[in-house]
């Protein structure tokens, strides 16, 4: 009954009452019930909220402890495996551990070609990773291998823009950048939620960056923080995308604006708990500000 409660409140986009009474259902399970599939899925599920409220060191620890769970049953599939590993990538993204990161969605990668598994969420994950990581050939290497006739529209805009921050880094065209970043918008518009309409702009304001189209950014990186904070605004995704938004500023020489979409940024990541002060944008978000 615990679940299924902790399962409506995540419809319902209340993932902090999901996770209490996920929590309580851990409570409850019988001893004799420990390390089965509904602990396993208890687990999975706990990761998912701790990453959706910003707590990604917790949501590590609980793809973690699912995975492990898994892998002490029997005849366990390789799709299961599969999915808590790439959770387990994802969140070791999200806290700036790229280098790990991408050994896990590499072994992920791996599995899903024994097991017939369909790899396009964790392509599009790794392509981050190498991007962050500044292997550019490599991420457009991974990206480009996506099939996206077999990728649902959400993943889809998503995926596309990233393909376009590759293709911009990779000091592709302009017109052949453009292509995709309108195919990602009309996806996002039509069928994310507004939660992934806010990384979509976020992703293509860090391609309008790139190719230094300040104003053009500065459009795309000021939706995406309205919908963040709509939703969330003190977590981690918010301090980035205001301090990806200061750079836009900067870039039109807008100092007093950018310094102050700095300090906002700086501030969110002091106030996100779980953020840890060596986190890799947040140093970077303070290196760029001083230069102001």
């Amino acid at each position: 009954a615990l679940t299924g409660l902790a399962s409506w409140y995540r419809q319902q986009y209340a993932f902090h009452k999901s996770s209490e009474h996920l929590q309580a259902a851990l409570t409850m399970i019988p001893k004799d019930c420990q390390n089965t599939p509904i602990h396993a899925q208890v687990f999975h599920d706990l990761g998912i909220c701790s990453a959706v409220l910003g707590k990604y060191v917790d949501a590590e620890y609980f793809a973690r402890l699912a995975t492990e769970v898994i892998q002490t049953q029997e005849g366990v599939s390789d799709g299961q495996l599969f999915s808590t590993m790439n959770q387990t990538g994802v969140y070791l993204t999200l806290q700036g551990k790229y280098k790990a990161a991408e050994r896990v969605f590499t072994q992920a990668l791996e599995m899903a070609g024994r097991g017939n598994i369909n790899p396009t969420s964790t392509l599009i994950s790794l392509t981050r990773c190498l991007l962050e990581r500044g292997k550019i050939r490599q991420a457009m290497e991974t990206i480009s291998s996506v099939n996206w006739m077999t990728t649902d529209d959400g993943t889809r805009a998503s995926g596309l823009s990233r393909l376009a921050l590759c293709r911009a880094m990779s000091h592709c065209s302009r017109g052949d950048v453009e292509e995709h970043v309108k195919t990602a918008m009309t996806l996002s518009a039509k069928f994310c939620t507004k939660r992934q309409q806010a990384k979509v702009y976020f992703i293509i304001g860090q391609v309008f960056n790139y190719q230094a189209r300040w104003q053009f950014a500065e459009v795309q990186l000021r939706k995406a923080v309205a919908i963040q904070e709509s939703i969330q605004p003190i977590h981690p995704l918010a301090a980035k995308m205001l301090c990806t938004l200061a750079e836009s500023l900067a870039g039109q020489q807008q100092w007093d604006m950018a310094l102050e979409m700095f300090r906002r940024g700086i501030n969110v990541f002091g106030q996100c708990s779980q953020m840890d002060s060596h986190h890799p944008n947040r140093g970077r978000a303070l290196l760029v500000s001083e230069k102001f």
